[in-house]
């Protein structure tokens, strides 16, 4: 971001005077086009993010624009527009390297519209113009990390100096300097220069209003830009994108300010004018340097403080360095599995003061890496690797391995100096293989060796998903594939309906949780549900057998017996499933016969209530509040045979009553019940945190409704997945009343929520058969080469790379010759690249290759071309001049 930004800076005035010179006619065409290619060159950073190109042009037409109209003459006319368009022709050409693919990839990838929605940043916009009102836009102080401060203190979190421009009187009244003196340009305006001031002019409006971003009162119209205007969601970091028009406009119309007066104070019948004048030029530059120094002297990077800029790399980084590079091949053989880091947050944050949104790794070593990215959220890959996750929590190293093979992975990188690193993964890693440097754990995994990035599967499963969920990869072995049913291209292939199917059923209690992220409202809260029984709904694509497969996490806390069997029904009809195999992931059933259609699988559970005295009838069995302001009054009251507990605050103080959930499995998902009654004051309520090591990991508070009547409440609490404590308290607020609140409460309960999936899986018949042999080479990340050999018959090919329709596979026999035929090309374990080949020797070679590429190496070689052709033609053009004006040599 920070170069495209710096090129854009650069870029700008550079095409500006390379126009204003040809306009003037101080350069000739060859002139004109090598220094457009130079533009080029500069501009050329922007590629990391093409608004910024785009931003370019906009400046470049808003200046030309200003410049026409200016001045009506047709022949000059035809002239700007001529010369603009040779300098944006040039500068275009000379970027066409990165220009062509990145239209492509727009084309193909990103949405006209919403496209901020789509990588997951719903607020982005609005968070970056929080702070960029049009005031503050005017006098450069919107950039969103100068207002983040501490609550308490009020200083700035990241940057240092940015307090002295918040608080400090001098500070606020300078920074509307340079703005007042651009404002006042329009008073000294000079004709012969009015093309200047109408080209600064639109820039410095446009500027403001688009750099304010969707900040009021403006930003109704950004906003809806973003929404109806086909890629303006593009402009996703306004204040960034188009301010740099605002402090280059003030710049210029500084600058005609400048020359406007002294050409005035040169008129002046005085001898002091003039050097007066200087005088005042020169302190006002000193003022803004002194302004600036806190800009100007780096004062931004904080080598005393832990989270400073400045970062010293510990020796152990290093050399684990080494020993990644020593251990890294690019083949298919052992050793070529990629790397995962736990934890495996968004960002990077250590000890030792590195910080960053991708993973280290890549700053060391080409060995591909694995992590969480902010802007995929919802990738099928993304969404692997929090399922890969998500078993190695819970110790479930057989789905665990099963998802590895999906993902090429062949270590684990277990970064203990890592902030967020609290505990060791719950697979007992302790047996396998383990490089340890300093805080840096590589712990091989799968202790098999990776699934090669190229291979072919040993079966082949279809999946009946409409959405892409990650567990059913989890039901088969690491080197069997699973395809989407619903893809056109997967049916279509010959004998797929002989493939293998994988069917995940619907979880009643997890579409309960569900929902009750997706309806908040208090509709989905004043409600009882049963937590003691689960219904599995599954579509039964084909008559067939079908073998259960049941998840094997902490079956025992819901009292559900595996010994030899277990008993159910199925739509409604008692039954009885036998146990074929216990892992430490799943229950395998026998294989059960099940009718094409839909099926409901009930099971029955005994889900204990955590808090088994939460009827009150054992007395009182909590504690009474937990800090200073936690009072009141805590009694036990009864009517008839019933106890219930009643919580009356004062004033000042609380009445809370508290418990701690045990057990406490910071894996588990928890349902929490409780009858009320409000007698007077403020609303019941319950709130539910998490906390370990001195941090409230999590919070979550629910306000009940005002009903004077004993109403039910429920809710769901998800915890943060750390070892910790949760605790559950109900309340009786303090209010501004001398007689406080008066709240009944009565069976509360903590219940865990049976999430446990049920897969059931038909096995595949062998119709293809994988080649004894696939050896590969990675040429670079676009293209692969391989041989393969021991073909037996049709079969897969999987690529573990994200899927693109311009992924190419092309075959050639062991002569190097190209064998033409058709490769069905499909998605694969939710995310890769797969081919079928049917026909096709017994030995062949094959070249994966990435299509976009050849825009790369066409764009590169006509930008190359411009660039080299200019310069011959300026050095061809200068020698002619300078054999031209040669005078003749005299005796």
């Amino acid at each position: 971001m920070k170069v495209a930004n710096l090129s854009l800076v650069a870029a700008i005035p550079l095409a500006l005077f390379v126009y204003s010179m040809r306009r003037l006619g101080k350069i000739n065409l060859s002139e004109t086009i090598f220094l457009s290619v130079i533009v080029g060159i500069v501009l050329s950073g922007t590629g990391i993010n093409p608004a910024y190109f785009l931003s370019f042009v906009i400046t470049c037409l808003l200046f030309v624009i200003g410049d026409l109209v200016s001045s009506f003459k047709k022949n000059l006319f035809l002239k700007k527009i001529k010369d603009a368009a040779l300098l944006l022709s040039v500068v275009i050409v000379v970027n066409l390297f990165w220009i062509l693919p990145t239209v492509d990839y727009i084309a193909r990838e990103v949405p006209s519209s919403g496209s901020i929605n789509e990588i997951g940043f719903i607020n982005w916009i609005d968070g970056l113009s929080e702070n960029t009102s049009l005031l503050n836009v005017l006098r450069l102080q919107g950039v969103w990390d100068w207002y983040a401060t501490d609550p308490g203190t009020g200083v700035p979190l990241y940057i240092p100096y940015a307090g002295n421009y918040l608080y400090g009187i001098p500070y606020q009244l300078f920074s509307f300097a340079a703005t007042f003196f651009a404002i006042l340009s329009f008073v000294f305006f000079d004709a012969r220069r009015r093309n200047l001031y109408f080209g600064f002019g639109l820039m410095i409006l446009t500027g403001v209003f688009l750099g304010a971003g969707t900040h009021s009162p403006t930003g109704v119209v950004f906003r809806w830009f973003s929404l109806h205007l086909p890629f303006f969601s593009l402009f996703r970091s306004p204040w960034y994108i188009f301010t740099p028009l605002v402090f280059l406009a003030i710049s210029g119309l500084v600058c005609l300010l400048v020359k406007s007066l002294d050409e005035r104070v040169g008129k002046i019948n005085s001898k002091l004018a003039k050097p007066g004048f200087s005088v005042v030029i020169i302190l006002m530059i000193l003022a803004t340097i002194l302004y600036s120094r806190p800009l100007i002297s780096g004062e931004i990077f904080r080598p005393t403080r832990a989270d400073g800029f400045y970062t010293t790399f510990p020796p152990y980084v290093f050399e684990a360095k080494k020993w990644l590079s020593a251990h890294s091949t690019s083949s298919g053989q052992a050793g070529s599995g990629r790397v995962i880091g736990y934890p495996n947050n968004n960002s990077e944050m250590f000890d030792w003061g590195y910080r960053g949104i991708d993973s280290v790794l890549g700053l060391l070593v080409e060995r591909e890496t694995l992590f969480s990215p902010f802007n995929e959220g919802n990738s099928p890959a993304s969404i692997i690797i929090k399922e890969f996750f998500q078993n190695l929590r819970k110790g479930e190293e057989e789905a665990a391995v099963s998802m590895a093979g999906k993902i090429n992975l062949g270590l684990i990188l277990e970064k203990r100096d890592h902030k967020d690193w609290s505990e060791e993964l719950s697979i007992n890693l302790d047996g396998v293989p383990t490089s340890i440097f300093g805080k840096w754990y590589f712990k091989k995994f799968p202790e098999s060796g990776p699934v090669p990035k190229i291979y072919s599967p040993d079966n082949i499963f279809l999946s009946y998903l409409d959405n892409p969920k990650a567990e059913i990869l989890t039901g088969v072995q690491e080197r069997d594939a699973i395809l989407g049913s619903s893809d056109s291209i997967v049916s279509s292939l010959p004998n797929i309906n002989l493939g293998g199917k994988v069917l995940l059923a619907e979880n009643s209690q997890d579409n309960n949780l569900l929902s009750f992220d997706t309806e908040p409202g208090i509709s989905n809260r004043i409600l009882s549900r049963n937590m003691s029984n689960v219904v599995f709904t599954v579509k039964v694509p084909e008559d067939g057998l079908y073998q259960p497969l049941l998840e094997r996490y902490h079956l025992e806390d819901f009292v559900v017996s595996v010994n030899k069997s277990l008993e159910l029904e199925i739509d409604g009809k008692p039954t009885e499933w036998g146990v074929s195999n216990l892992s430490d992931s799943y229950v395998r059933f026998t294989p059960i016969a099940l009718s094409k259609g839909t099926h409901k699988i009930e099971l029955k559970l005994e889900n204990n209530n955590l808090l088994p005295d939460g009827n009150f009838e054992r007395g009182v069995t909590f504690t009474r509040g937990d800090s200073a302001r936690d009072g009141g009054v805590h009694t036990i009251e009864s009517i008839g045979n019933e106890k219930f507990l009643s919580l009356t605050s004062s004033s000042k103080q609380n009445a809370v009553a508290t418990w701690q959930v045990l057990p406490f499995d910071p894996m588990a998902n928890y349902y929490i019940e409780v009858r009320y009654k409000q007698i007077y004051g403020s609303n019941a309520r319950v709130s539910v945190s998490q906390t370990g090591n001195n941090v409230v990991n999590r919070s979550q508070l629910e306000t009940m409704p005002n009903y004077p009547e004993w109403r039910v409440f429920s809710f769901f609490y998800t915890p943060t997945q750390v070892k910790s404590r949760m605790d559950v308290r109900l309340q009786a607020a303090a209010v501004n009343d001398p007689l406080g609140t008066k709240i009944l409460y009565d069976d509360i309960k903590v219940q865990k929520v049976f999430l446990n999936r049920l897969l059931l899986v038909e096995n595949s018949k062998q119709v293809w058969q994988a080649p004894e042999k696939i050896e590969f080479k990675k040429k670079s990340p676009v293209l692969y080469e391989g041989d393969v050999s021991g073909v037996k018959g049709p079969h897969f090919i999987i690529f573990a790379e994200n899927y693109s329709p311009l992924w190419e596979i092309t075959i050639y026999d062991k002569d190097g010759m190209e064998l033409t035929g058709s490769y069905p090309h499909f998605t694969a374990n939710l995310f890769a690249n797969a081919w079928l080949l049917e026909d096709g020797p017994d030995e062949y070679r094959f070249k994966i290759y990435y299509k976009p590429q050849q825009l790369f190496w066409a764009g590169f070689i006509i930008s190359s071309f411009v660039v080299i052709i200019s310069f011959l033609v300026l050095i061809i053009y200068k020698i002619g001049s300078l054999l031209k004006n040669r005078k003749p040599f005299k005796k």
